[in-house]
């Protein structure tokens, strides 16, 4: 797509300096207040952004009460309810509400807000919402260098795999809600209409 901005935010205390973010464009920074006013400059110039967290947004709701909890496909031995993906959540829950919220505050009501890669593809513009996994050796020592692999990561991966997880048995509830305040109500989580 073209002139997509790929922005991430490694999710954790922002008192205790744990917060950190990074845009493909080069900018970073290190509170929640700073990247959604970068995410909001970016929207009012009409470019896509493609905005990461760094903690779990999407979780699993299975039939089978037996697999209540359990890893995702592709988390390994770090599955999302265990002590830092369970606590990466909680942390994640307000801050990507409050960072919803402040980057609505400064857009268009009529920018959208999307759950589904290939809904934001089609319409080429608006903001696209994804979950960031980095650890083990993708970890570099920060939360801006976290940030940094996971936007790396988004850039190279195939587009149709982006948020492949939310269209199956996954719960988008927690996400939703914040993303229904960033857009002003509006939430496309399939095919845009036509």
């Amino acid at each position: 797509m073209q002139s997509l901005v790929v922005v991430c935010a490694d999710i954790g205390s922002v008192k205790n300096k744990r917060f950190g973010w990074y845009a493909d464009t080069g900018e970073s920074s290190n509170t929640p207040s700073s990247v959604s006013d970068y995410v909001a400059s970016v929207l009012k110039e009409r470019k896509p952004v493609a905005l990461g967290f760094e903690c779990p947004l999407f979780v699993p709701l299975p039939k089978d009460e037996q697999l209540l909890g359990s890893a995702r496909r592709g988390e390994g031995n770090r599955p999302w309810s265990a002590a830092a993906g369970s606590g990466s959540l909680t942390t994640g829950l307000v801050q990507v509400a409050w960072v919803l919220q402040a980057i609505r505050e400064q857009v268009s009501p009529q920018t959208d807000c999307y759950l589904s890669w290939e809904a934001f593809a089609s319409a080429g513009r608006g903001l696209f919402i994804w979950e960031a996994f980095v650890s083990g050796e993708s970890k570099r020592g920060g939360h801006v260098a976290d940030a940094i692999s996971a936007v790396e990561a988004f850039r190279f991966s195939p587009a149709q795999s982006r948020c492949r997880e939310c269209h199956r048995a996954h719960f988008c509830g927690l996400l939703v809600g914040g993303c229904r305040n960033a857009s002003g109500g509006v939430v496309r989580c399939g095919k845009p209409p036509q």
